[in-house]
């Protein structure tokens, strides 16, 4: 998303313009607005939650200069559609921002249908308003689908490798001190991601057993099992150092990069 701030950044000298920013999640919405706003900017979360009469009016009087919503707004709700395809609110789009794009196909034929449906966007807005597709996690197959369904000439793409492609042993997690290295006693600030819940649990309880008792807390797991109030309750300790490493799925790093 490092591209698309900067282009946000750029509504400071054109508080006119809007950004619409596609998100796969409303917590994200919500920590994207809030990010946004002490910017300096104008941002609203728009999902089903937050939708109203009073809502509608200020987005039809253009008060927020960047908007996070959802695919299932754009394509299905049809107040927040008809805002964004009036001619008077569609002249003044500045981008459209599809975030966190690998669940286009992730996503697209079972949990958020619509994401796989995104390309219908750029058929009701005017032609000179770009769509930026970004993402951090798209290996070549996932790419090659995104593409496909936005109709990207591949062509005309650039595509920037970050990061390494095999995963490092953990063992650099546990305290220096736990290793009979140095004399580092804490853990440092890290947020471990994987794909299987079962995986990360057992690792989770790995680095516990190989850690000081009183550091225990310091570790936990960000997951779909957890209920709503104890994944935000983990998302703020870890927000506040008070969990120091944190095994979670893709869902918490969308969040997390906010504030890490």
């Amino acid at each position: 998303m490092n591209v698309a701030k900067a282009i946000i950044m750029g509504l400071n000298s054109e508080p006119k313009k809007h950004i619409i920013i596609i998100s796969p999640l409303d917590a994200l919405e919500h920590n994207q607005a809030r990010s946004f706003e002490l910017l300096g900017l104008m941002a609203a979360p728009v999902n089903g939650q937050t939708y109203s009469p009073k809502l509608q009016k200020a987005l039809e009087e253009q008060k927020y200069q960047v908007i996070i919503t959802s695919p299932e707004m754009c394509l299905k709700h049809d107040g927040f559609r008809g805002v964004i395809s009036n001619p008077k609110f569609a002249h003044h789009i500045a981008a459209i921002v599809i975030d966190e794009a690998h669940c286009i196909l992730q996503w697209g034929d079972k949990f958020h249908e619509e994401y796989s449906k995104l390309s219908t966007l750029q058929a009701f807005m005017p032609s000179h308003v770009p769509v930026l597709v970004t993402s951090a996690t798209m290996p070549p197959p996932v790419l090659s689908q995104v593409c496909i369904t936005m109709h990207i000439d591949m062509a005309k793409m650039k595509h920037m490798k970050a990061g390494k492609s095999d995963l490092e042993a953990l063992q650099f997690i546990p305290p220096q001190s736990c290793r009979g290295k140095g004399n580092e006693n804490d853990f440092k600030q890290t947020m471990i991601f994987g794909d299987n819940i079962n995986t990360l649990m057992a690792v989770c309880k790995w680095v516990q057993d190989n850690s000081p008792v009183e550091l225990h807390e310091q570790v936990a797991i960000y997951n779909s099992r957890l209920t709503p109030c104890a994944r935000q309750i983990v998302l703020k300790r870890f927000e506040e150092g008070k969990i120091k490493v944190l095994f979670t799925t893709e869902a918490a790093g969308m969040v997390g990069d906010l504030f890490c």
